[in-house]
């Protein structure tokens, strides 16, 4: 028969249960609005700063790219939903880690996530300020990418609601502006194009395109 717990044991136990509850983020964002937000970030994200760069590599199989690389997404998507549903803690990756006892692997995958925020962060704000350049040419490219990260960073102080409707915001209007390139261009596209799947670089460039869609 298993020993029933001490009064002192269980005195204990609520007391780390309670600090550890003081110390977790209160959790303010409905299932939708967090699903929301997530598709806010990868949209932004992967077609306006990284479509360019994984063209390059796979050419005319940018298509089957971008496929592989929405697979991959979608099967970390659903790994990161079912580690976070069996423990919801903050921290992701380095808290999962942790509760395995792999304190070393935890320690590697939040500085991997941190060194991945803080490139993707330049990448973001570089190709955003690339993009104003072309409408204000008199405005330097690299002062507009620090200015939009300090923006970014001022935003988030205040509630995360506020960034939450922001980014939903935005990302109706780059669906909207999407939407209407595909309607007016699709009657011109040229199948032809896209005879070889694989493109002129092969397999590997694919794979490169699908990386650099994927982690950007």
């Amino acid at each position: 028969m298993s020993k029933e717990p001490t009064p002192t044991e269980v005195a204990s136990g609520q007391q780390s249960e309670e600090a550890e509850s003081r110390m977790s983020l209160a959790r303010t964002l409905g299932r939708t609005t967090a699903t929301l937000m997530t598709a806010a970030m990868i949209i932004g994200t992967g077609i306006f700063g990284a479509i360019g760069s994984a063209t390059a590599k796979a050419g005319s199989g940018i298509l089957v790219a971008m496929v592989l690389g929405g697979l991959i997404a979608l099967a970390t998507g659903i790994s990161a939903a079912q580690l976070g549903v069996n423990y919801p803690k903050e921290g992701g990756a380095f808290t999962w880690a942790r509760e395995f006892n792999h304190k070393t692997v935890g320690f590697i995958a939040g500085c991997a996530y941190l060194g991945k925020g803080i490139f993707s962060l330049s990448v973001i704000s570089l190709a955003f300020a690339a993009y104003s350049v072309q409408i204000i040419p008199s405005i330097p490219l690299q002062l507009f990418a620090g200015i939009a990260i300090i923006s970014v960073v001022v935003l988030n102080f205040f509630h995360v609601q506020l960034t939450t409707k922001v980014l939903i915001s935005l990302m109706v209007v780059n669906v909207s502006l999407l939407g209407l390139f595909v309607t007016f261009s699709a009657p011109i596209v040229n199948p032809g194009h896209f005879s070889n799947l694989l493109g002129d670089n092969g397999p590997f460039g694919v794979l490169a395109g699908a990386a650099i869609f994927f982690w950007t």
